[in-house]
């Protein structure tokens, strides 16, 4: 999966060159679609497990999304990556969702270091995602320190 992010902002190649990875011996390649949609059931699995009040789980859920366009793109978003892309609407309400999720857990420690990984590289965040998470960076360190 992670090969499939990294390999969608390279020039494209007819398909008989096109690279495919072997998962247990089977050839196998990952549209950039087929990623988005995988992206979108975990996140759809995260605000499930949070309806059923397992919160902890659905924090986890959400840091698998991030881990994996991590993985892919550790620099953050390259340029050229088209804002209209799926994939990264999603990465982006997972950013978002992520530290809520920590912070109603208890685990307050796990929603500073989620804000901090949210803002500390280049994720293409409009303005007012990057003012939300700085905002809840702000209170919620707050909360912490009393």
């Amino acid at each position: 999966m992670t090969t499939a992010i990294a390999e969608s902002i390279k020039p494209r190649t007819p398909p008989s060159r096109r690279k495919t990875s072997q998962v247990n011996g089977m050839q196998m390649q990952m549209s950039m679609h087929s990623v988005s949609l995988l992206l979108e059931a975990i996140l759809l699995k995260a605000k499930s497990l949070e309806g059923l009040g397992r919160v902890t789980d659905a924090a986890e859920e959400c840091r698998t999304i991030i881990d994996i366009v991590e993985s892919a793109w550790p620099c953050g978003i390259p340029d050229g990556t088209s804002e209209e892309c799926k994939l990264i609407d999603i990465f982006h309400s997972a950013l978002e969702y992520l530290p809520k999720l920590w912070m109603r857990s208890g685990c307050f420690e796990e929603a500073i270091t989620a804000y901090r990984r949210a803002l500390a590289r280049s994720w293409n965040l409009d303005p007012q995602k990057s003012a939300n998470l700085q905002k809840g960076l702000g209170s919620d360190s707050t909360v912490l320190r009393y």
